[in-house]
């Protein structure tokens, strides 16, 4: 068995797995209503999000942005 994690840019297949994950960590670390904000996320405002995979398998999910710098 193979334990390398790749972590690698999210795919439209991967929505349900994503959102199973979310669920999952639903209410302890997120808000029930956070699941709309994330479909919404997924399918219109997508930058950079990527998934953790370990054994082929999803296991986590995170988002990379960048934000400028608030001072000059």
């Amino acid at each position: 068995m193979q334990n390398n994690p790749i972590i690698r840019e999210y795919k439209n297949s991967d929505k349900e797995v994503v959102l199973n994950l979310l669920r999952l960590n639903t209410p302890k670390y997120f808000s029930p209503d956070e699941e709309k904000d994330l479909i919404y996320y997924l399918e219109n405002e997508i930058d950079y999000y990527f998934v953790l995979e370990i054994n082929n398998q999803i296991v986590g999910a995170s988002i990379f942005q960048m934000i400028k710098p608030l001072v000059k």
